[in-house]
């Protein structure tokens, strides 16, 4: 498995994740307590999210981290 790989099928989740749920980029960070430009790096596979920055995106879409995790390793596995 390609870490560069993950990393950007990562930023091409949680895009799908945020504009599924009509969620703009200043909005998840607001709720992240995050800068939106780090969300828009994140989603173009241009920085690598800590295990803090993951927790705060599950909670932002109100998902539990290992269901979040779930959710990305099954979008990635059918790639």
């Amino acid at each position: 498995m390609n870490e560069d790989c993950l990393i950007k099928n990562f930023g091409v989740f949680l895009y799908s994740l945020r504009t599924d749920k009509k969620i703009s980029q200043e909005r998840l960070a607001e709720l992240c307590q995050l800068d939106r430009t780090y969300i828009s790096l994140l989603e173009r596979g241009h920085r690598q999210p800590t295990l803090m920055t993951l927790f705060k995106i599950s909670k932002a879409f109100d998902l539990s981290l290992s269901y979040l995790l779930e959710l990305f390793e099954k979008q990635y596995e059918n790639r």
